[in-house]
């Protein structure tokens, strides 16, 4: 008989059977709560981490093997972008991981990703007014563009103070011209109607069922019913590893 292995939340008593999920899970569930650090817990590894995108980059770089079998053995176990860094699946032996739909994703999709969810346990969780969200995302993204233009001009000066190539000198400014992920994904995801057709097309979202209460014919005194249908929700949970 298999033995079916869970991944165990350090946090809640959340489970998952993959490690992708497991990680989801903790970004878009505790990240952002105060004192939040996950412990790598690979073969015993004690390193913790605020940030999930470091943790995951940590265990690529430090624990291959255990990458390499949980977050690239799966079409649906995300990963980043060379450039960036690795995402997702845990295992039941190993301490503080989760996640949710295993998918490959690139450094566009984890920034989009992540900019929506902290946005919804603001708005959701902490009733923090849309409008105050959406400055919230611009000034995040105005920060993010205003220390990468600034590092491109001290690079740019510093190489230059060094007699690099035009070649080098070319590749860098470039690099640091360009808008990062996080920078794009607040840009785009600006308003509310933003945040919400993302998540719409793009997380567990079930459309909730709205009924009409009674037959009278003046709209101002007729009550509604609202519910969310179990058996889609049921689907929806299985396919994003909820």
């Amino acid at each position: 008989m298999d033995v079916v292995k869970y991944f165990q939340c350090t946090r809640c008593e959340h489970q998952a059977r993959h490690f992708g999920s497991i990680i989801k899970h903790y970004q878009a569930i505790h990240s952002t709560e105060a004192g939040f650090r996950v412990v790598c817990g690979v073969d015993g590894c004690c390193r913790d981490y605020s940030d999930i995108l470091y943790l995951c980059r940590h265990m690529r770089s430090k624990h291959v093997a255990f990458y390499k079998e949980h977050m690239q053995s799966s079409d649906r176990e995300p990963d980043l972008d060379e450039s960036f860094c690795a995402l997702q699946p845990a295992e039941s032996t190993v301490q503080g991981i989760h996640p949710c739909k295993k998918v490959r994703l690139s450094a566009d999709q984890i920034a989009f990703d992540y900019v929506a969810s902290l946005s919804l346990k603001m708005r959701e969780v902490k009733k923090v007014p849309a409008s105050l969200c959406q400055e919230v995302r611009h000034d995040i993204g105005f920060m993010l563009a205003s220390s990468r233009e600034s590092l491109r001009d001290d690079m740019t000066q510093r190489l230059m103070d060094l007699n690099a190539s035009s070649d080098v000198m070319s590749v860098v400014h470039d690099l640091l011209s360009s808008a990062s992920p996080f920078e794009v994904a607040c840009e785009t995801l600006q308003t509310d109607r933003d945040i919400n057709k993302y998540v719409e097309d793009n997380f567990g979202y079930v459309q909730p069922v709205q009924y009409r209460l009674g037959d009278g014919s003046d709209d101002s005194t007729v009550e509604y019913m609202q519910y969310v249908p179990v058996l889609d929700t049921l689907k929806t949970m299985t396919f994003f590893q909820l």
